[in-house]
């Protein structure tokens, strides 16, 4: 951090530092690679108040942006890779990955916007959103005891399933103090 021209240390996570106003920074001047002629790089690095990114509403839009991002980074590698991951998974006929993988982006998109709503609606957004990944994971459980993907298909899904009960979880325990109260 500065401080009348000077970088001062910070006291590390576990010392919380008062509130200040306007966002910490610290400057850094360094050499730029491959530079013989003393040319450097300024960079003006901030960063955020620890009491301010770690309430309970904030950690909850994360995970719910990181479903969001997982949901559609899937869907699309689905749905423009449909005969490959068929493949893998062992599921014939092809157009169900490609079915499942559009609504897998759609239900991403809609998660996205979830995660940016307002703090009013957010509590209910992220309980519709768990209740979804849990038939998610119900599905995945019905698919895998009916044996219907191969060794490897099963694996990866088993895989899936896991981290998205483990979204849920974390989005179910998040809501219930969204706002750090």
């Amino acid at each position: 951090m500065t401080h009348a021209g000077r970088l001062q240390p910070t006291l590390g996570p576990f010392h919380p530092q008062p509130p200040r106003s306007p966002t910490p920074q610290a400057i850094v001047t360094v050499p730029s690679p491959g530079d013989h002629q003393g040319m450097t790089t300024t960079s003006v690095l901030t960063w955020s108040n620890p009491t301010t990114t770690s309430t309970p509403e904030r950690r909850l839009r994360l995970v719910l942006a990181a479903n969001a991002t997982t949901s559609v980074g899937f869907g699309l590698v689905g749905a423009f890779a449909t005969n490959p991951v068929a493949e893998h998974l062992g599921v014939d006929p092809v157009r169900v990955v490609r079915l499942v993988s559009i609504g897998l982006v759609l239900f991403g998109l809609d998660v996205a916007l979830t995660a940016r709503t307002s703090t009013e609606r957010l509590t209910a957004g992220a309980l519709l959103v768990s209740l979804a990944d849990w038939v998610w994971v119900a599905a995945t459980v019905v698919v895998l005891t009916l044996g219907l993907l191969s060794t490897e298909g099963a694996v990866i899904m088993g895989l899936i399933g896991l981290g998205v009960a483990g979204f849920a979880v974390l989005q179910l325990l998040l809501r219930r103090r969204p706002t750090g109260q």
